[in-house]
């Protein structure tokens, strides 16, 4: 008999126990195989935690940095951006280092973006550049203004640190312990260098230097006379009508027109606005504008020798060169009656070596003409009237340059103008030319001249200022208040009038008068009111000192 047969009931526990602990092991063996399995599912959100934010945070920086773009516009040597030209673009790297913490699984949202200000340290040597970042990469104390060397002087290349390729480092640290709504931040840490100090170890002595506190560009706010000069009563400006008249009634003791504006508004006029008039030697500093434009262009420095751009100047007459004095001279003895030329504008002696004295002289300021003209390879009409006057609203009818009278009419086949003398204007436009040098040579958003030129052609030279005055009866204390081809004040002969005021002086006593610290331009042209000879300051005292005392604030 079997043992099924004799333990029926035995058997049949068995049997079922056997079941139930077959199945008890394989649940076990079941449970033992899920937990790798289970550890993986549970590590897989955990390491999406991490990547997830990581790839944000890249993504985050690379669009910033794509705003990081530093775009360069070239400019003249000195400083002063050329807006024709095409801005280059570089394109930034960035090494980013994010250090990601977390401990729950965030769930970023687009709108959540990350907090990135790049501060660039771009490294770039070059002549003359300026950089210009966007507005959105560049913190505001970051946009300190450069230190510019001394206007006009023979500058080496300088070497400027804020230019080409911006190196930003951004060093991003992201930090989410909290909860499932938490977005990363991005704290940039790089620190900006913006050093654009140009070195100039070759500044000659006497050679001006412009007031450190010019304006490289007009006030927003500034008025300006396009296409008309708007007009204000004298109280609206603060000035006296009573005294404005006096200046006026002796002004038309010699007949003539004349302009008189306040904060670029026009006060009072007499005369006529459209006749010209030759202004005579006022042409000397209209003239000297074209010298401020190859500065600007970096063409021309004040002490650059004259032979280095007109090899035969002073010649004829042949007696010059055996004095040995040719070599010597510079455009800034040129611009200010140092050269040691005789009065006439043609080809006149050499009377002394050149610094050494003050002489009032057409020939010298001829020759810079020359320098200039061979320089530019141009009509100095046509490149006034393209570069300064037709943005100033002047045209052909309020401002002509008459033929040289002195000398060849080319040079090199070119027209050759004179700066002795030469321009007839009406004194609308000698206002609009007097209100660019009140404004620092900017113009309704434009920079035409160099910023500080205005100044330092109004301002006494170091280097002249006490030299022997040749015929000092009729220039009296010449060397001592005379800038670049203008007169000024800055020795205060005329008592009542601001040390900063200048103007230009043309026989039959035209002027172009600026007074910075009024904010008044003057204009007069017409008859002379003395019959001397010469330029004495008495002259100009009954017009210009009630016109200074006209302002009340």
């Amino acid at each position: 008999m079997s043992v099924r047969g004799l333990f029926p009931r035995a058997y049949r526990f068995v049997k079922l126990n056997r079941l139930v602990f077959t199945l008890l092991v394989w649940l076990l063996v079941q449970a033992a195989l899920a937990l790798p399995r289970a550890s993986a599912m549970d590590a897989g959100p955990a390491r999406a935690v991490v990547q997830t934010p990581t790839t944000i945070l890249q993504i985050a920086a690379q669009r910033e940095l794509a705003t990081a773009e530093a775009v360069f516009i070239p400019v003249a040597a000195n400083g002063v951006h050329d807006s024709g030209s095409k801005p280059a673009t570089a394109t930034p790297e960035a090494s980013l280092t994010p250090t990601i913490i977390t401990t729950t699984t965030p769930t970023p949202t687009q709108s959540a973006r990350p907090t990135n200000t790049p501060s660039p340290t771009p490294t770039h040597t070059a002549t003359g550049v300026t950089p210009v970042a966007p507005e959105s990469t560049i913190p505001p104390e970051s946009t300190a203004e450069p230190t510019a060397a001394p206007m006009g002087t023979n500058t080496a290349t300088p070497t400027l640190t804020n230019s080409a390729t911006p190196t930003p480092t951004n060093i991003a640290t992201a930090t989410n312990t909290a909860t499932a709504t938490d977005t990363p931040t991005i704290t940039n840490t790089s620190t900006p260098t913006n050093t654009t100090t140009p070195t100039n170890t070759d500044t000659p002595t006497g050679t001006p230097s412009p007031p450190s506190t010019a304006s490289p560009t007009p006030s927003s706010e500034d008025t300006w006379p396009l296409p008309a000069w708007a007009t204000a009563s004298p109280a609206q400006v603060g000035m006296d009508p009573d005294m404005l008249a006096q200046a006026r009634d002796y002004a038309l003791t010699g007949g003539g027109s004349g302009y008189i504006t306040r904060h670029g508004k026009l006060v009072l006029s007499w005369g006529s606005s459209t006749q010209r008039y030759d202004l005579k030697s006022t042409t000397k500093s209209i003239g000297a504008t074209l010298l401020g434009l190859a500065l600007l262009d970096g063409r021309l420095a004040l002490d650059d020798f004259a032979q280095s751009c007109h090899p035969s100047l002073g010649l004829p007459p042949a007696s010059n060169a055996s004095t040995g004095w040719l070599d010597d001279i510079t455009l800034l003895h040129l611009a200010t009656h140092t050269a040691g030329f005789d009065k006439s504008g043609g080809y006149t002696a050499l009377l002394f070596a050149p610094g050494t004295m003050w002489s009032y002289s057409d020939g010298g300021p001829n020759w810079l003409a020359e320098c200039l003209t061979l320089e530019y390879q141009l009509d100095l009409d046509t490149l006034l009237f393209s570069r300064v006057l037709t943005p100033l609203g002047i045209s052909a009818s309020d401002l002509t340059w008459r033929s040289n009278i002195y000398r060849d009419d080319t040079i090199e086949g070119i027209k050759r103008r004179e700066f002795g003398a030469g321009i007839s204007a009406n004194v609308d436009a000698m206002a609009r030319i007097g209100y660019l040098y009140l404004r620092d040579g900017g113009w309704n958003g434009q920079q035409l001249l160099p910023a500080g030129f205005a100044a330092q052609a109004g301002s006494s030279v170091p280097g002249v200022v006490g030299l022997p005055v040749n015929r000092a009866a009729d220039y009296p204390d010449a060397s001592d208040h005379y800038g670049l081809l203008w007169w000024n004040n800055a020795d205060g002969t005329l008592a009542n009038v601001p040390p900063d005021a200048y103007f230009s002086w043309g026989l039959g006593d035209s002027l172009i008068v600026v007074i910075p610290s009024l904010d008044i331009v003057a204009a007069r042209a017409g008859s002379a009111w003395s019959s001397n000879s010469g330029l004495n300051y008495t002259t100009l005292k009954p017009f210009l000192e009630p016109i200074a005392l006209s302002v009340q604030e």
